[in-house]
């Protein structure tokens, strides 16, 4: 949903999606988000792994409660979007372009993706493909605990983490390239 300042105007941008904590745009624009999946739906054929989509205007990502989600072999549809990226069982908090990290050119364009249950941070290396992006994942770091819940560029060129949530100890760190 978009809406102005005053929120007196709203305006439905795409739908479908089960609960994206966050979005963020890359350098040319375009806009990607990672997706929860449920799971309640562990281990039913209607499961859908967590996603990373690239969002469309006007498109429909399947999602419904429980056994109403379209399944990966669904028929495309004009309305309909296609992952970019099955991830598998996760806990998604947060998402960012490292745009202005201080740190190689494969960084600064890769889209950062926290999961909060397996305490890691994937780094989504994307190439272009047509209109949409092909996609690799690399695990960027991981801890136990590291549950993480934000992810931010600092002025300074450096990655913050925040971890926490659910009673747990919360912390901030800093991820720093030294080449």
């Amino acid at each position: 949903i978009r809406t102005n300042p005053d929120g007196s105007q709203w305006e439905l941008v795409c739908t479908g999606l089960r609960n994206p904590y966050g979005i963020d745009f890359n350098a040319a624009g375009d806009v990607f988000t990672w997706d929860a999946d449920n799971e309640y739906d562990m281990a039913t054929p209607w499961c859908r792994p967590t996603r990373i989509w690239q969002l469309f205007s006007g498109a429909d990502y399947g999602w419904r409660v429980t056994q109403g989600n379209w399944p990966p072999y669904f028929p495309d549809q004009a309305d309909s979007g296609s992952a970019i990226l099955d991830i598998g069982k996760g806990s998604p908090t947060s998402v960012l372009f490292g745009t202005g990290l201080n740190a190689p050119e494969k960084y600064r364009r890769a889209l950062y993706v926290l999961d909060w249950a397996y305490g890691r941070v994937l780094a989504v290396h994307m190439a272009a493909r047509g209109g949409t992006y092909r996609s690799q994942p690399e695990l960027f770091l991981q801890g136990r605990p590291l549950n993480v819940t934000d992810i931010a560029c600092g002025p300074d060129g450096d990655l913050y983490l925040i971890t926490g949530g659910r009673k747990t100890q919360s912390a901030l760190y800093r991820v720093t390239w030294t080449g």
